[in-house]
């Protein structure tokens, strides 16, 4: 089986939506505790970086989903995402043959389309894989083990664009029914507002 390690970054001093959208309800629980939800019955192993109101998110993520998860502090979130990436790949010693990236603000995505990502990473082994909606690429993405020094080496706030540029030919992407792969909270709230 291939073993992937999930990478959920929840650390973002939520700018555009304050004082955090993470805590939003959304429905019966929180936007931080459904994405998590979505990728729990998976068989990735799941570490959450925090940052921003740490205390506050850590506490529902741990009653919620007690050791089911592993719980890592970025102390240098406020640099922006790159930080937690790297906080995230370096929680353990054990070698995943993929790691996988969510931000913390995607509660829209199925579980079913994670298992189909997940399936595809299995039969066709890409160096990269992206999901689609209508052409736009979303969330979750997968890398190889092989490029963790490279997603090491990110910095600021760009996520991990510079390396799919250098990578292009090397990504699958892959077209899903499911809009929330593309959608995060901050595109949700200005075509919706809050939700209840």
């Amino acid at each position: 089986m291939t073993r992937i390690q999930l990478i959920i970054t929840a650390a973002g001093l939520s700018r555009r939506q304050p004082p955090n959208k993470l805590l939003m309800p959304f429905g019966d629980k929180t936007v931080i505790e459904t994405t998590v939800g979505n990728f729990i019955n998976t068989n990735m192993d799941i570490a959450v970086v925090t940052g921003h109101q740490r205390e506050r998110i850590e506490s529902l993520l741990i009653q919620r989903f007690s050791d089911r998860i592993t719980i890592v502090h970025n102390p240098d979130y406020a640099s922006g995402l790159a930080s937690s990436v790297k906080a995230g790949l370096l929680i353990n010693n054990e070698k995943p043959d993929y790691w996988c990236f969510c931000n913390g603000d995607k509660p829209f995505i199925k579980p079913v389309t994670i298992e189909l990502l997940i399936t595809e990473l299995e039969h066709r082994k890409p160096q990269i894989l992206i999901p689609t909606f209508h052409d736009q690429p979303g969330h979750p993405t997968f890398f190889s083990f092989k490029l963790t020094s490279e997603l090491l080496a990110l910095t600021g706030d760009t996520g991990a664009r510079v390396i799919l540029q250098l990578h292009g030919r090397e990504v699958l992407f892959v077209p899903v029914a499911d809009e929330g792969v593309s959608l995060d909270m901050d595109l949700y709230i200005d075509q919706q507002g809050e939700p209840d």
